[in-house]
């Protein structure tokens, strides 16, 4: 359930954004960025640990800064423009059945609980609210106020388990040497930092600019 869950939530969102974006380009770079991490992954390369700094953190910096300068290009205005807040905020309903993959996760034995909802991450929060704050947006009954909140709240709860995922690394050891987070520098597990969670701050960070504009 685990591996077809995280495979299935990545394809399904990587394709979600590439059709939000209209480009084929775009899709293309997604698709060629998911193959990416894929390799470095299977080849062993995100997995050097004591390495300073780490190639899984290197990745992870290339990600984020990726993921922001798309959000704030013209491609990321226009789609802050043309997708209703519907659209944005209902795309992150993701984020429940993520949570619950790694719940299980976390029970197997494959993910440290620290990162499930059992222990510290509380972001199926998000990903539940976002089903009910896309539905009144669609109907045009979700005031700025609620909007506003919703995505406070989900920015600082995905902000929560990235911190918690960095510290649970081996470089760090917050939780000790039996809750480490080794698991994503696997195959596809990869594609919960790579993408899942760059999905989750692009949809804010286009929230935010739909906002402001």
């Amino acid at each position: 359930m685990t591996t077809y869950g995280i495979i299935i939530l990545a394809l399904a969102v990587g394709s979600l954004i590439g059709a939000g974006a209209r480009r084929k380009a775009v899709t293309i770079a997604i698709a060629l960025i998911m193959a990416a991490q894929w390799w470095l992954a299977s080849a062993g390369i995100l997995r050097h640990w004591d390495r300073k700094p780490p190639p899984i953190l290197l990745m992870l910096l290339v990600c984020f800064a990726g993921t922001t300068a798309f959000a704030f290009s013209r491609i990321g205005k226009e789609m802050a423009a043309t997708l209703s807040f519907a659209a944005l905020i209902g795309v992150q309903a993701f984020r429940l059945p993520l949570e619950l993959v790694m719940h299980h996760a976390a029970t197997e034995g494959v993910m440290p609980p620290q990162m499930s909802y059992s222990g510290s991450n509380f972001d199926i929060v998000t990903g539940a609210t976002a089903i009910l704050v896309a539905f009144l947006a669609a109907k045009g009954s979700a005031p700025r106020w609620l909007l506003i909140g919703w995505n406070t709240l989900g920015s600082l709860l995905l902000l929560n388990i990235v911190v918690i995922a960095v510290r649970s690394m081996p470089m760090i050891r917050a939780y000790g040497d039996d809750h480490l987070n080794t698991w994503v520098a696997y195959p596809p597990f990869v594609w919960l930092p790579g993408v899942l969670v760059q999905a989750a701050l692009l949809g804010h960070l286009l929230v935010w600019r739909k906002l402001k504009a």
